[in-house]
């Protein structure tokens, strides 16, 4: 047994959505875990608007474990904001996420908590061969490569949502008051001494990924909206230099016409084009400033809350 282990409370961070027929299974493994070592744990099973009977299925694990809580988002806001959620709800010395499906197995938890004895703040699990669809594997190369650049991810740090984080940072990011939270992005910001360690990855063994192409799409939108200013820099700079070419042909159109010693004729079509690519140039301009300044606005927008809680079952302990 960890020294450090039996010392400190562990909650577990499981977000759910329309995983009736595994999470009952999820929520049970992962607590027989924990009951084996010995380890004091809550596990925190947040239903992000769930259309099946995922919900019941919380209801009834919560009723027979006192370490079970259960929270039912009012609607589906993503796993994201769920897992967020329940790092608002958590009381444990350190928080684990692991998905619902059981792709993540509740026993290599251990190798997690054994990493995070090593003074890391956060761990990501690193798998040795994902079982994710290629569809989901070519989002999450595309992914990475967004951590890496907006937030600073380095190279060699691997970034998955089977993790171990330290209340510290926990705390940090629950300061945190965004609509749109990216928990990855997040941990990034707020980690000092993140770890990997290697596990496996199961196959999914019912359902199917909730992962589809237009969602996938949707996430990477909103990072880059709510997170980068790089694609408003892009507009500024683009309506900065068609606004100074149009000013600079305009200027020698007009001073030829003025001072020339023959006198020029300028076809109708040119001057068209002149005035109509001046008025681009300053919608482009216009849409760069205007995004910029409404990202800054979000990024500092306050709000008592991001998501409703419709209700909860289960008592702390």
């Amino acid at each position: 047994m960890h020294l450090q282990s039996a010392k400190v409370k562990y909650s577990v961070v499981i977000p759910v959505y329309n995983s009736s027929e595994i999470v009952g299974e999820t929520i049970d493994r992962t607590a027989a875990f924990f009951e084996r070592n010995g380890w004091s744990y809550e596990i925190l099973a947040i239903n992000d608007g769930s259309l099946d009977s995922s919900w019941k299925v919380i209801v009834e694990k919560a009723l027979q474990n006192p370490n079970v809580l259960g929270i039912d988002l009012a609607r589906n806001y993503g796993q994201n904001t769920a897992v967020y959620c329940g790092f608002q709800e958590s009381s444990g010395d350190y928080v684990i996420n692991l998905d619902d499906d059981l792709q993540n197995n509740p026993e290599d938890i251990i190798h997690l908590i054994a990493k995070v004895e090593q003074s890391a703040d956060v761990v990501f699990a690193k798998f040795y061969k994902k079982k994710h669809s290629l569809v989901r594997r070519i989002g999450s190369q595309i992914i990475a490569t967004l951590d890496r650049t907006l937030f600073g991810r380095p190279k060699d740090l691997t970034l998955t949502n089977f993790r171990i984080i330290r209340r510290d940072v926990i705390e940090k990011i629950c300061k945190v008051i965004t609509p749109y939270p990216y928990i990855r992005g997040l941990l990034l910001m707020a980690a000092t001494n993140p770890a990997n360690v290697m596990v496996r990855h199961e196959k999914r063994v019912v359902g199917s990924s909730q992962y589809t192409p237009p969602k996938i799409t949707a996430f990477i939108a909103r990072i880059l909206l709510c997170y980068s200013v790089f694609n408003f820099r892009t507009l500024i700079a683009v309506g900065s230099l068609l606004f100074v070419l149009s000013m600079l042909l305009g200027t020698v159109l007009v001073s030829s016409g003025l001072f020339a010693a023959t006198t020029m004729n300028v076809p109708c079509w040119t001057l068209i084009l002149l005035f109509s690519s001046f008025l681009i140039s300053d919608a482009i301009l216009a849409l760069g400033v205007h995004g910029w300044y409404a990202l800054h606005r979000l990024q500092k927008e306050k709000s008592a809350c991001i998501y409703d809680i419709n209700k909860t079952v289960g008592q702390r302990r």
